[in-house]
């Protein structure tokens, strides 16, 4: 799995945080990166009034690159063309050829030879409310490299006027750096025949289905997200389209031609379900021959608002290497019980989120719960495997402070590892115990530097494992946990993290002068990713007129538009400027027009709160 920079808060994603200036064109909706290829990806997003789009683009934030102007539209769809496989990029909107966007990044697809990456699904999302929000908080936290919706994404009829509220706002924290891929519900199609929806997303599209159904592949996986409504469902007030009737074909024939190590299908009705709606025979008899007969691993959809994995199967019966059939209809609307059946294997009732961590031959599928009681646990955990384990990452697996890992021990001398990020002068405790069987855990801190920071005064060691408590980071960086069995036994275990920052990091006060015109002062600070940064400078009626630059590590420039509040000759006031980057940062502080004076610095640096996620070893 890729390592991506800690997302937006949500709502500073939603209208691309820069506001218009004179009478230049405002972002009302997005940027949002959709059909993200190895060399190709898309960004949408709309403007009030209508404008000339274009997006500036390129390996760094300091861009450098432009996509050709669009012509004046208040919706954009922009492709960027000439890319990279599995590359970090850099992009910003432009309205009428001015900046209308702070800097967002998205990441291409992975080499087909090099295949590991995090897919998020569920379906049956779009309730706009508490349990879709704690839905959307999950997959911040998780950090998929892309998004599945089985369908029902806006309730309750697929309207216009729901797009918003219950789509992009609840994911505007992703949508500008993750890409989505929806299926299509029954409720989607109560309006004009899903036309809001046609509308609203960017979608890949198939030759006869156009956006209504299509497939994509990602590294050595090829997705087909299917049109269930399309075989029997569609209301009678949508008129004939050839489109419903060419998918079966078009679905054969597309499975057919893939020659991808694995096929994964989404769509909305579950061929199979121990819930509301039970089987659905329509699906059974004209989607399933196909996916058997084609190869297909692993089929996903909704509609029943609850989670459920049933066995592989082949003509309705267990089978090995049958198709496996999982139902996620768990993404805000509200949950329906389970009848346990003769075939379920796994049933909760629950919102969450299907997390697949694909890795060559192999294929990881968690379901993480994102309830009150259950947020960021694991509810269900299945290894799907094509031959021997793949070595797709290496090192140590990387955690936030405020995780918990679990792992397992084999008897001897088994070690693992994790790793998080810290700056000088954080208190960390580390409490690694076991949880059933006779292992003891133990564990060693190495620092950035790769010194070993002395835990002894720190640490409490017991029958159940080791506890250290309020370690101070002597320095900033990567640190490293070695986690091994004291006592040589095997089992599993788990390490509770937690990580705080002193007041002297939260809190930066600094006084200076601009003596020269053209020069400036350098206020220093520390943060790690995802924290925020607010402020004022003030000039005291020094006759200083304050101007202000912030830079991350190594120099990077972090943009500031509309978060750098002027008041002449008097302030600037940060109102919080979300940080990406871990390590030493500087607020550059000078005089505009040439004036100089002194100035008085307060800064506050908030450190992320981290969800209690469960990770597990690899």
């Amino acid at each position: 799995m890729k390592l991506h920079a800690p997302l937006l808060p949500s709502l500073l994603a939603l209208v691309a945080l820069a506001p218009p200036v004179g009478g230049q064109a405002a972002v009302t909706r997005g940027p949002a990166v959709a059909k993200v290829g190895t060399t190709v990806a898309t960004v949408q997003w709309t403007t009030e009034p209508p404008s000339a789009g274009a997006v500036e683009w390129g390996l760094t934030p300091a861009l450098g690159q432009s996509t050709a102007p669009t012509a004046v539209a208040s919706l954009h769809e922009v492709e960027i063309a000439g890319l990279l496989p599995n590359q970090v990029y850099h992009y910003r909107l432009l309205a009428g050829g001015l900046p209308a966007s702070s800097i967002f990044s998205f990441e291409t697809a992975e080499n087909p030879l090099q295949p590991s990456f995090r897919f998020a699904m569920f379906g049956d999302s779009g309730s706009g409310d508490a349990d879709q929000t704690g839905v959307a908080t999950l997959l911040e936290s998780l950090d998929p490299d892309f998004v599945v919706i089985a369908g029902d994404v806006v309730y309750p009829s697929g309207a216009a006027s729901g797009m918003d509220p219950r789509y992009f706002v609840p994911y505007a924290a992703l949508l500008p750096e993750r890409p989505f891929y929806l299926a299509l519900g029954n409720h989607d199609y109560q309006t004009s025949c899903a036309q809001p929806y046609l509308d609203a997303f960017c979608l890949p599209e198939s030759g006869p289905g156009g956006e209504r159904y299509y497939s994509f592949d990602r590294g050595n996986v090829h997705f087909v997200s299917a049109d269930s409504m399309a075989l029997d469902f569609v209301p009678s007030s949508c008129a004939p389209d050839p489109a419903f009737d060419a998918q079966l074909a078009w679905l054969d024939a597309d499975l057919a031609a893939s020659t991808a190590q694995w096929k994964v299908v989404t769509f909305h009705h579950s061929p199979y379900s121990d819930s509301n709606h039970g089987n659905d025979s329509t699906v059974q008899a004209l989607f399933v021959p196909i996916f058997e007969a084609r190869g297909v691993d692993l089929v996903l959809t909704g509609h029943d608002h609850c989670y459920q994995r049933f066995p592989q199967m082949l003509g309705g019966v267990p089978a090995s290497g049958g198709v496996r059939y999982i139902v996620a209809g768990t993404g805000g609307a509200s949950l329906y019980g389970i009848s346990p059946g003769p075939l379920l294997e796994v049933g909760v009732v629950s919102h969450g989120a299907l997390i697949g961590d694909v890795c060559g031959n192999q294929m990881r599928l968690r379901f993480y719960g994102s309830d009150p009681g259950n947020y960021g646990q694991v509810l269900d955990d299945l290894l799907l495997a094509k031959g021997p384990p793949t070595p797709c990452a290496q090192g140590p697996t990387p955690i936030a402070l405020g995780n918990r890992f679990e792992g397992s021990f084999s008897a001897g001398d088994d070690v693992d590892e994790i790793c998080f990020e810290g700056v000088a002068g954080m208190l960390v405790s580390i409490d690694a115990r076991r949880t059933i069987g006779p292992a003891r855990p133990d564990f060693a801190l190495t620092a950035p530097s790769s010194a070993v920071v002395d835990l002894a005064p720190y640490a409490r060691a017991s029958e159940k494992g080791t506890k250290a408590t309020n370690v101070p980071l002597p320095e900033t960086g990567t640190y490293r946990v070695t986690l091994h069995s004291a006592n040589a036994a095997g089992g599993p275990y788990a390490v509770r993290t937690k990580g705080k920052a002193s007041p002297g990091l939260k809190k930066v006060t600094a006084a200076g002068s601009v003596a020269t015109p053209g020069s400036s002062v350098d206020v220093p600070f520390l943060a790690i990713a995802g924290s925020t940064l607010k402020g004022k400078v003030l000039s005291g009626g020094s006759g200083l007129d304050p101007s202000v630059a912030l830079l991350g590590p190594g120099g990077s420039r972090i943009s500031l538009d509309g978060l750098a509040l002027s008041k002449p000759l008097v302030s600037v006031t940060l109102t919080g400027v979300p940080l990406s980057s871990t390590g030493a940062h500087t607020l550059r502080v000078s005089g505009a027009n040439g004036t100089t004076g002194s100035f008085t610095g307060k800064l506050s640096v908030r450190f992320p709160k981290v969800a209690p996620l469960v990770v597990l070893e690899p």
